[in-house]
């Protein structure tokens, strides 16, 4: 009899605590109590997933959407990243769905840019409206690569000046 009181004891306790977590589970995701748990973000999807759910539909707002992408892909990697094929040739190429093609014109990413501008070994820095950017190296080698944003490049010379002096040759078209 006495074992029998403490298992219904035990199973009060027990649903007890699991009704307390229960509740608590139920704040965090209100955010009532943590508001900085109720955010919960869903991942954007990527210009390949957007297009490949627009493409097959034929009504006007779908086709208007995937103009609005098309016209949106500006370059070899965004070209790339949209799902579209690389063509081999040297150098790739890559053609969306409207024509347009686009060629790599990088040999380096942009880390490995910034990494010859803060180790001191450019001599020259060239860059275009389309964020191409063109190091000369000291050692005469050329490293290209795309910016994230315009200017980064002569920002990122700014900040090494003090460490590498000035980089006399510096361009924009």
């Amino acid at each position: 009899m006495a074992k029998n009181k403490i298992f219904k004891s035990l199973v009060i306790v027990l649903l007890t605590v699991l009704a307390a977590l229960g509740l608590a589970g139920l704040f965090l995701l209100s955010g009532k109590y943590f508001p900085g748990n109720a955010k919960i973000s869903v991942p954007e999807k990527t210009i390949a997933e957007q297009l490949a759910e627009c493409l097959p539909k034929s009504d006007l707002a779908s086709h208007e959407k995937c103009a609005q992408l098309l016209n949106g892909i500006k370059n070899f990697d965004e070209c790339v990243a949209a799902g579209f094929s690389i063509m081999k040739s040297n150098p790739p190429q890559c053609t969306t769905l409207d024509g347009r093609s686009f060629t790599d014109q990088t040999n380096s990413s942009w880390e490995m840019a910034l990494f010859a501008i803060n180790n001191c070994e450019v001599s020259k820095i060239f860059q275009t409206h389309s964020q191409i950017v063109t190091l000369t190296l000291k050692n005469g080698n050329k490293l290209t690569a795309i910016e994230p944003e315009i200017d980064d490049v002569f920002d990122a010379a700014e900040l090494a000046r003090a460490k590498c002096g000035e980089i006399r040759q510096m361009a924009t078209e």
